[in-house]
C-alpha cells in the first residue's frame, strides 16, 4: 500500500475537503519516504483537514489504479497505485497546514454521513462518495456505529 484515504469523523460527522481547484475530497494521499501506513494516514489527515488522529484506525477496504507505466515515486515498489480507506475518529487542531508539495485545501466541514455522501458525489472524486456509503451500510460511521472489523489474525 502506498497511498491513502480516510474517512475522518468528529462527533460523528465526516470531515470533508475542498481544494482550491473545487474537488471535494477526503483526506488522504501517498506515503512518503520512510512512513508508515499509519504515519501516511496521521500527516495527510493533518495537512489537508488541519485534524489529529483521535482513535484506532479502522482499516476495511483497499482498491488499486493501474494506469501508471511507472511509479509516481522512486521509494514506491511498483506502478501499480494501492489504496487502503479507514474509517477514524479526528479532532480539528486548526486549519490546513497545506505544504508546497500538496494540494491547497481552501475549505474542511464535518457534514453527517449522509450529506457527505450528497456532498461528495457533486464531484468526481474517484468512488470517494461511494466509499463513505459503504461505511456508513456497515455501521463504521453514524449514529448506528458499529465496533470496527476484527483485526486479521
Amino acid at each position: 500500500m502506498v497511498n491513502v484515504r480516510l474517512i475522518a469523523t468528529e462527533d460523528d460527522r465526516v470531515v470533508v475537503c475542498e481544494t482550491a481547484e473545487g474537488w471535494r475530497t477526503l483526506p488522504g494521499g501517498s506515503r512518503e519516504r520512510g512512513e508508515s501506513i499509519e504515519q501516511t494516514a496521521a500527516r495527510e489527515l493533518l495537512e489537508e483537514a488541519g485534524c489529529i488522529v483521535a482513535g484506532p484506525i479502522a482499516w476495511f477496504a483497499s482498491f488499486t489504479v493501474t494506469g501508471n507505466t511507472s511509479p509516481w515515486r522512486d521509494w514506491h515498489p511498483h506502478p501499480i497505485s494501492a489504496w487502503l480507506i479507514g474509517v477514524v475518529k479526528a479532532r480539528r487542531l486548526g486549519p490546513p497546514t497545506n505544504p508546497p508539495d500538496g494540494e491547497v485545501v481552501v475549505r474542511v466541514d464535518t457534514l453527517d454521513p449522509d450529506r457527505a455522501v450528497s456532498y461528495l458525489s457533486e464531484f468526481d472524486n474517484g468512488g470517494q462518495a461511494e466509499l463513505v456509503a459503504l461505511a456508513r451500510d456497515l455501521g463504521l460511521i453514524g449514529s448506528t456505529r458499529r465496533p470496527p472489523p476484527l483485526e486479521p489474525r
